[in-house]
Order: structure tokens, then sequence, then C-alpha cells
């Protein structure tokens, strides 16, 4: 085997773990440890009081879900927003959408349905 196609085939299977690995991942965000999430009851009322910032986000795709997820299986007391979006297009949109809204107070995370 050639020095070359030596050369060709290591940067040809670099570049695919980096798309598998990396490239793949899309968004991440980081949350808090169970501990640290707030009270799902806390979270609702997050919904009903800033339903006005967050109908910025509706608006976007009528196929978005805005609810409350249990983030830590061993206390179900626990929450935080949960975005569901029909597609990564429309999770960038979002995204963006969320910079501009004053910080809402709890942990969110979106998701692909």
């Amino acid at each position: 085997m050639s020095a070359s196609l030596i050369v060709v085939v290591v940067v040809v299977v670099a570049a695919a773990a980096y798309f598998l690995l990396i490239g793949s991942r899309g968004t991440q965000y980081a949350l808090p440890a169970c501990n640290e999430f707030p009270p799902a009851a806390e979270t609702k009322a997050v919904i009903q009081d800033r339903a006005e910032d967050l109908e910025v986000i509706r608006q976007i795709d009528p196929a978005i879900g805005i609810s409350v997820t249990q983030p830590c299986p061993d206390d179900p007391d626990r929450g935080a927003l949960l975005i569901t979006v029909p597609d990564s297009g429309t999770a960038d949109q979002v995204s963006e959408a969320m910079k501009s809204l004053p910080g809402l107070g709890v942990p969110s995370t979106i998701e692909r349905e």
C-alpha cells in the first residue's frame, strides 16, 4: 500500500468519525444536577406567567409543543421546560428566538418529536 493511499484512508476515517461523533450531536444544553432543578409547579407557573413570551416560540411552527418534563426519574417533583419541535430547522429557529427573550428562570431544553 502506498503512503499516499494510507494518508487518504486516514483522512476519510477521521472525517467520518468527526461527523458521526461530533457533527451529529446538534445543540447541547447544560442542565443542572437533579437537586438543582426547580419544582415542577414552578416550571408550570412559568408556562402560564410567560405565555406571551412563549407565544413568540409557538408562532414559529404550529407543531411546536411546550410542556413540563421531569428530568430526574428519582425526583418527579422537579421540572424543566420542554420545547418539542418537528425538525432541526425549527429547533434552530426556536433557539434563536429564545436568545431574544428575557430569561425564563427555569432550565429548558429543545427536543425533536
